[in-house]
């Protein structure tokens, strides 16, 4: 193996020590925009396979946290593919993307208790991606991407109806706005 890689993991070893599994570091870590915090993510995903990790690492861990917002409190569930599904760095993406791949990944969790899921968010940002209160606000260098892990949910049955409705709805939408999407982006959400 790689003596860098090989060294990464012992760093990370003795980094975590303390801690009883990488999941809620994983959570924390896909959050982040920073490209370095997303590469330790990668590191942990790549050095999970191996099972070269003291630690366990589960990829689908979900952690909750209640927050009080206003005079209520809401809840919020977080996941490493949730937190890469809306994370606006680029490197996030194809991480997101990857672990799409090679795992089974549960798009129906709730982030918050609004009802939407993860995959809503993810669906909606591409007919949201004027709004300037979305995450991927103007990220039209992300689309194509997007799109391509899109085809991969269609093609293996990835989604429920539900999902596949949704989405379509939010195609139509980009289709008759048109936005700044090239003709070929367009044209892939047609043919979708």
């Amino acid at each position: 193996m790689n003596c860098y890689v090989e060294s990464g993991i012992h760093i990370l070893n003795d980094t975590t020590k303390d801690l009883e599994n990488l999941n809620e570091l994983g959570i924390y870590l896909a959050r982040e925009t920073n490209v370095d915090a997303l590469k330790s993510l990668k590191l942990i995903v790549l050095a999970s396979e191996t099972k070269l990790l003291e630690k366990s690492f589960d990829i689908n861990h979900v952690k909750t946290y209640t927050d009080p917002f206003e005079n209520s409190i809401y809840k919020r569930n977080e996941t490493v593919f949730g937190n890469l599904a809306v994370n606006p760095q680029n490197f996030g993406l194809e991480l997101a993307d990857y672990i799409l791949h090679n795992y089974k990944v549960d798009l129906g969790i709730e982030p918050f208790t609004s009802g939407y899921t993860i995959f809503d968010f993810f669906a909606r940002s591409f007919a949201r991606i004027e709004y300037d209160e979305d995450s991927f606000y103007k990220r039209y260098d992300m689309i194509d991407k997007k799109l391509d892990m899109v085809s991969y949910m269609l093609d293996y049955e990835l989604l429920d109806n539900s999902q596949t409705d949704l989405l379509l709805t939010c195609f139509d939408r980009c289709i008759q706005n048109k936005y700044h999407y090239t003709k070929e982006q367009l044209l892939k959400m047609k043919e979708m």
